[in-house]
């Protein structure tokens, strides 16, 4: 480590961050095989997603 950046606070904040991105992929693959539909299939059947996303493009800040 020429610049010194590593510490071990920051290499445990690591270990607990794909701890927590393998949980949540866990997740999405147990959804996927009990209900035959990704995330964005669910997501997209929801019955007001569209008028969320419209009311999103119309925030300030907003890319379009």
């Amino acid at each position: 480590d020429p610049l010194g950046l590593k510490s071990d606070r920051r290499a445990v904040t690591e270990i607990k961050n794909g701890r927590l991105g393998m949980i949540a992929f866990g997740g999405m693959m147990q959804h996927y095989l009990i209900t035959g539909k990704g995330p964005v299939q669910f997501i997209t059947q929801i019955p007001n997603f569209r008028s969320c996303v419209a009311k999103a493009s119309e925030l300030p800040g907003a890319k379009t």
